[in-house]
This record gives structure tokens, sequence and C-alpha cells, in this order.
């Protein structure tokens, strides 16, 4: 994913929250959508915070996207089979864009809210 017109989260407010994350669903477990792309060995687990460890040279730093409103999640699924939208918790968002129109934010940090439960502590 690349975000468009991107601009620097400084508001603390901002920086932590809750979101929509699209994976790749495999029998496996979770992966990040972009599954085909790369020699991902491990999938995500659900319920516990998920550090992004990746750096690629770009106009903003790495971190996983995450989608404000499931609709702006569902509408990117929808572009690609085998693909699933998630609830996700965040913390240490720093950049925040638009992709195909929607607001997505980038976060060092993701929890997977386990389906079934309202809420995880943490």
């Amino acid at each position: 994913m690349c975000l468009m017109e991107t601009s620097k989260i400084t508001d603390t407010g901002k920086q932590n929250g809750i979101g929509w994350k699209v994976f790749s669903k495999r029998s496996e477990g979770l992966f990040g959508e972009m599954y085909h792309a790369g020699p991902h060995k491990k999938p995500y687990p659900v319920g516990k915070w998920i550090q992004c460890g990746r750096s690629h040279p770009r106009k903003y730093q790495a971190g996983f996207h995450v989608f404000l409103s499931r609709k702006s999640a569902m509408s990117w699924k929808d572009r690609d089979g085998g693909l699933t939208v998630r609830k996700v918790k965040f913390r240490g968002a720093h950049t925040e864009g638009l992709l195909m129109g929607s607001t997505c934010i980038v976060t060092h940090e993701i929890l997977i809210v386990p389906t079934g439960r309202k809420g995880v502590k943490g």
C-alpha cells in the first residue's frame, strides 16, 4: 500500500486508537495483505501486540496501514480475493494519508482484536 497526500501525526490523541486492517487469510492464519509480494514466515498472532519491523525507503516511515472505518477497509479488501478485514487496536501512529479516497494511518504497532470479544486488555 502507498498513501497519497501524507502528513505526520503530531496530535498525541490520534496516535492510539481502533481501526480496521486488511489481511490475507490463509489456512495457517492471518498474514499481511501483500502476502504474495514477500516471504512471510509466520501468521500474525491474534490478541497480542505486533510491532512492524521492516523499513523501506519511502516518503513516509514503514508500518501497518490501518483504515479508520470498516467501510473503507472493506472497499480496499474487495479489490482482490483471499482477503479479510479485522478490527485492530493501534498505537504509535505516525503518518496519516489517503488511500482510494479514504483516510488511512500508518502505525508501529497493532493488536488484532479476537472475534467474539468486545475488547482486549493492553
